[in-house]
């Protein structure tokens, strides 16, 4: 999928400090494990880095300008991207390098209370939700299933 940026990365990496579990070139990427590529600016192969997953990401920050600015994720500390289960759309929002933020809960539930977004929400590495009936009952199945 080929998505037109409305915004630019501009210095944050919070997609390859390990906050997203993913692999690299054959390098695991996960918390406490960042992408073996990420140097001090940046991706250090950004030219010449693969198709899945560096080039398929789509950083919701990047494309959606419903999004605040200050939501940016170097800014912060959250990573949100709009998922499915079972055909219901979802925004996931991952804790990325410190605890959700007060504003950002508020945020949040302001989006979900206007808007009827479903959230799947991570708060002190625990996994929250808010939405529809629907959804809620999948999260909670899902969780359970997980031991979580």
């Amino acid at each position: 999928m080929n998505i037109k940026y409305k915004r630019k990365c501009d210095g944050c990496t919070k997609c390859c400090d390990g906050t997203l579990t993913t692999n690299v070139n054959g390098e695991d990427v996960y918390k406490g494990r960042p992408c073996r590529f990420l140097g001090e600016k940046g991706c250090v192969i950004h030219k010449d880095r693969p198709k899945d997953p560096c080039k398929i990401y789509n950083c919701e920050w990047l494309i959606n300008l419903n999004i605040p600015e200050w939501l940016k994720p170097n800014r912060s500390n959250v990573i949100l991207d709009f998922r499915k289960i079972e055909n219901i759309l979802y925004l996931e929002v991952k804790e990325a390098g410190a605890k959700l933020s007060t504003e950002v809960l508020n945020w949040l539930l302001m989006e979900h209370l206007n808007n009827k977004i479903n959230i799947l929400y991570q708060m002190n590495y625990g996994w929250n939700w808010i939405g529809s009936e629907e959804f809620c009952d999948l999260q909670k199945e899902k969780f359970k299933k997980l031991n979580i």
